[in-house]
């Protein structure tokens, strides 16, 4: 796997970060592209944030003082370089993006980028995974039956209602007072799927929000 800087997943991370990720502010967050799609348990990561530390950094830190300052400030303990991290971006998955799409992939990778605070009251940098982690056909059987996935369902019926009645000019009624998820044959060369939670429905059709209302 080869890697090369990424000027324009740098640029979206920089603005995310004053807009969203202030906690960010700071600290060292390099994009890289990577010439490869890597792979985690069978699926695709287009990108990824690791944590760079320890000899890591410290080798980064000296080699930046071996170019540019005097040698002699790598060869001293003293205070030791700051963790920093890294985003790693598939570049083949980058260049079929959207710009919305770039953005949304980069704003993920950030979401991984933590500070905790150790007992004596020093930072470290920190990977953390995803807000909801399930099976799709779980969800199908069971309904949000786990109350994390419950409220990743709400943000993103919101998100997608906010602006759905207003540009399709009125509300779909639908029938039905328990939450569902419920996946249709193909329509028209599409997929029509309409989610339903605590009132609130939100017909998909082909990726497109068609209506969104409350539930009679």
């Amino acid at each position: 796997m080869s890697f090369r800087l990424a000027r324009k997943a740098q640029e979206v991370a920089d603005r995310l970060i004053g807009e969203h990720h202030g906690h960010l502010q700071g600290v060292t967050v390099t994009a890289v592209f990577v010439d490869k799609v890597p792979t985690s348990k069978g699926r695709q990561v287009w990108a990824r944030a690791k944590k760079i530390g320890g000899l890591n950094a410290f080798l980064i830190f000296a080699e930046s003082v071996r170019r540019f300052a005097s040698p002699t400030e790598a060869h001293e303990y003293g205070d030791q370089p700051h963790d920093l991290f890294v985003l790693e971006v598939a570049e083949d998955a980058w260049s079929k993006l959207t710009e919305e799409g770039r953005e949304a992939l980069i704003d993920e990778a950030l979401c991984s980028c933590e500070i905790e605070w150790d007992e004596e009251g020093n930072t470290k940098l920190a990977v953390v995974g995803p807000d909801v982690s399930g099976f799709r056909d779980v969800v199908k059987r069971h309904g949000l039956w786990r109350e994390d996935l419950e409220e990743f369902v709400r943000a993103g019926v919101e998100q997608l209602s906010l602006d759905a009645v207003d540009e399709a000019g009125g509300v779909q009624e639908e029938g039905g007072g328990e939450d569902a998820l419920d996946r249709a044959t193909p329509d028209g060369g599409g997929v029509r799927a309409t989610l339903e939670h605590n009132g609130r429905v939100v017909d998909v059709h082909t990726g497109e929000v068609l209506a969104g209302g409350r539930s009679s």
